[in-house]
């Protein structure tokens, strides 16, 4: 495994992932950002794909942008810890998120200790070792030549990039067979092993999953935001709960 931030994880702590938010669209990111001015919870975890795509600091500028690092900043300062993991549509995100969210970035994931052992936390592309092609295209995209001159680019040629991207990605991945774009799971018993943990935990798939690794550690795929079981919490006991994240910050009436 890459190196990793070790943290403490503390009971209440929330994971979710896999928002997809469309900062150009002005309703998609409300609910999120709603969302945060109501949870109360030690740290929150975001386990990548916050956004649709974010092509940088100039991305700041949109309004839906605003909205949601506002609503962030607002839950660091009430005592939530923010960590967000680079996910497959928002490996550019850098200091500048960082600042005017609140939360810290994790480029390779992170390990939470608590009293359960050790949970992994990945964004879980790493995990689909198969697709050769995109684990080539993952390590040109994100070598750092590559993001200075993404983020350096004109606002708009930034957008048009990101976009064409996005559409290309939907037809490779809809072309390729299942087994080739799934994660694999002798990928993740070798991640839990490398870094020691009891427990396993990414998104990416948007599908929930939970089952034993030869290693002993258990593996779970949280759903993509707004599922059934989109969130995890970190109990007393120190076992993880399966919850759907509308439950942990229930609408005002």
């Amino acid at each position: 495994m890459k190196s990793l931030a070790r943290v403490q994880f503390a009971p209440g702590t929330v994971i979710i992932g896999d928002l997809h938010l469309d900062l150009f669209d002005p309703d998609h990111p409300a609910p999120f950002a709603a969302w945060c001015r109501r949870l109360d919870a030690p740290r929150l975890v975001i386990l990548g794909d916050l956004f649709e795509f974010w092509v940088g600091r100039k991305q700041l500028r949109v309004a839906g942008a605003r909205d949601v690092m506002a609503a962030m900043s607002e839950l660091a300062a009430r005592g939530t810890t923010i960590d967000v993991l680079w996910g497959n549509r928002d490996f550019l995100l850098d200091r500048h998120f960082e600042r005017a969210s609140s939360a810290r970035v994790h480029r390779n994931g992170l390990l939470g200790e608590h009293a359960g052992g050790p949970t992994l936390v990945l964004h879980g592309d790493e995990l689909c070792t198969l697709d050769v092609g995109y684990q080539r295209f993952k390590r040109i995209a994100r070598a750092a030549p590559t993001r200075w001159l993404a983020t350096h680019l004109p606002f708009e040629r930034q957008k048009k990039i990101a976009a064409g991207l996005r559409s290309q990605s939907v037809r490779s991945v809809a072309a390729k067979a299942v087994p080739t774009k799934s994660m694999q799971a002798s990928a993740a018993d070798q991640a839990a092993r490398s870094a020691g943990a009891s427990v396993l935990v990414c998104g990416h798939a948007h599908v929930f999953r939970d089952e034993p690794l030869p290693s002993g550690a258990r593996w779970k795929v949280i759903d993509g935001w707004e599922g059934e079981r989109d969130a995890l919490v970190l109990e007393e006991d120190g076992g993880w709960n399966v919850r759907a994240s509308r439950s942990l910050a229930p609408v005002l009436e």
